[in-house]
């Protein structure tokens, strides 16, 4: 059980470094080609982990109370070992 006085101490785990600095950089983009046809991105990269991720969503409003979307995702990770990026999914 962790000793709630310890301030190096989350949860279970002990930090390894007690200060330590992260940055989350985002850029959302959307575009509305009508009132029924939007497209929306948001791309994100991680300066910790280095871990670069996309969404990207078309959105058709056929319907007063139908909708159809289609999302695209794209996920790119560094590899440990080498600090090399590996493609991790490509989702349609």
């Amino acid at each position: 059980m962790p000793d709630d006085n310890d301030p190096d101490k989350v949860g279970e785990y002990e930090l390894v470094e007690r200060f330590f600095r992260e940055d989350l950089w985002g850029l959302r983009i959307r575009l509305n080609f009508s009132h029924d046809l939007q497209f929306s991105s948001l791309t994100q990269y991680d300066t910790q982990s280095k871990e670069l991720v996309t969404n990207n969503r078309l959105r058709r409003t056929y319907d007063p109370f139908g909708e159809i979307f289609m999302v695209y995702n794209y996920n790119l990770i560094r590899v440990k070992e080498n600090d090399l990026r590996q493609f991790v999914s490509n989702e349609l």
